[in-house]
């Protein structure tokens, strides 16, 4: 019986650190005991936030002024706003039907740039935050990121997107480095960036639950609803998601359908906040330990 005992408890060691791949985000039963299961919306530092879905046009122009159009909207109707997020390369489509290298290209630009410089002027007038995603450029190569504007102008964040899918690297951006983490603070609040595919990263998982952040915002251009899972425990942290929506060609004759869906979820993955649909914002409250 005792070799029999040793023989079951070294097999579940081996199968323990066999599964102890460093890339993999599955967290084990293990690493899960004690977590708690509940989270409770009365912290102590309340944020209410607008969430946007835009369905994208193929100018950019266009979008910039439906953007500013749409946080005018918010402040008159929902004065008490601080944080208004939008979803991934809100600047411009993000699947295109050809030439889609050359189309980034020409939708790109340095941050700070002309149109940061024109969103940092509105959060400073409006006393708000703002999060929205564009392709940069900067010394001759395309990134996909993530800029977070404080209430009083300044870019307080800026996160390249590190984990790209294929169809980035086909059409010429580039990874972010894996060197440091931006952190920034929203009302006191400590907050982290993301950018959709990094919600598979295991490096930048870790970096943001290493900086012990509150709040990540994961700006998305999903259209399989894949990271519509209520996330917060890989962060230990809030997380608010927006979203595109609408219809974008892939490759001639494939269309991609954007669900719209944005979400905010607890620390406990517990959604505060879902909808899906048309274009269109919505605005949440939530309650932060802090």
């Amino acid at each position: 019986m005792r070799k029999r005992s040793k023989f079951i408890l070294l097999f579940l060691v081996v199968i323990f650190f066999a599964s102890c791949n460093k890339d993999d985000l599955n967290s084990s039963l293990i690493e899960n005991i004690g977590k708690p299961v509940a989270y409770d919306n009365n912290g102590n530092v309340q944020l209410n936030v607008a969430l946007v879905s835009l369905t994208a046009s193929a100018t950019k122009q266009d979008n910039i002024l439906k953007m500013t159009s749409i946080i005018d909207n918010i402040m008159q109707n929902y004065s008490q706003t601080r944080l208004i997020t939008f979803g991934e390369t809100a600047l411009g489509l993000y699947y295109t039907e050809t030439n889609t290298a050359d189309y980034y290209q020409s939708i790109a630009e340095t941050i700070p740039g002309s149109t940061t410089n024109l969103f940092r002027n509105i959060a400073q007038n409006k006393n708000i935050y703002i999060a929205f995603g564009l392709f940069e450029s900067d010394n001759g190569k395309i990134y996909n990121s993530l800029v977070l504007i404080d209430s009083n102008g300044n870019i307080i964040a800026k996160h390249r997107k590190v984990n790209l899918i294929g169809y980035e690297i086909d059409n010429g951006i580039s990874a972010g480095a894996k060197e440091t983490i931006p952190i920034a603070y929203i009302d006191g609040i400590k907050t982290g960036l993301a950018i959709c595919a990094d919600g598979q990263d295991f490096w930048l998982t870790k970096q943001l639950t290493d900086a012990k952040i509150k709040l990540l915002i994961h700006s998305l251009a999903d259209e399989t609803n894949e990271y519509a899972t209520g996330n917060g425990p890989q962060y230990n942290s809030w997380v608010i998601s927006s979203n595109r929506t609408g219809e974008e060609t892939y490759k001639p004759g494939s269309v991609i359908k954007f669900s719209g869906y944005h979400c905010i979820s607890d620390p406990s993955g517990k959604f505060v906040h879902y909808t899906e649909g048309s274009e269109r914002y919505n605005i949440a409250k939530i309650n932060i330990y802090n």
